[in-house]
């Protein structure tokens, strides 16, 4: 993510996996590095959301940098209602917003 995350109006990222989400949902959406000790370092807010050619492909816009150190076993899972464990490793995973983003809408 270090070498392709600028401040900007979108970034579009494809991933492997199969994504669905409700229409008209504003959610968050943050980016970490699995080699930095699953580091959240930037995050945004989910624009768009598509399928091409059997893969997810979704777009995300006022890309910022996380300021503070936080890590993925801070977020909690919807599904589960439990934090990620330390060596969960998905291409993503919808969570509850997590606090350190403060009132991001």
């Amino acid at each position: 993510m270090n070498e392709t995350a600028s401040p900007g109006p979108l970034q579009t990222i494809k991933t492997g996996s199969l994504f669905v989400i409700g229409i008209n949902t504003i959610m968050p959406v943050l980016f970490g590095d699995i080699l930095i000790w699953n580091s959240i370092q930037y995050w945004g807010i989910l624009k768009d959301v598509h399928f091409e050619n059997g893969k997810t492909l979704f777009t995300v816009g006022q890309l910022r940098q996380v300021k503070e150190k936080h890590t993925a076993p801070e977020l909690v899972l919807r599904s589960t209602g439990k934090n990620i464990g330390q060596f969960f490793v998905r291409d993503y995973s919808i969570c509850y917003t997590p606090e350190f983003l403060g009132d991001w809408q």
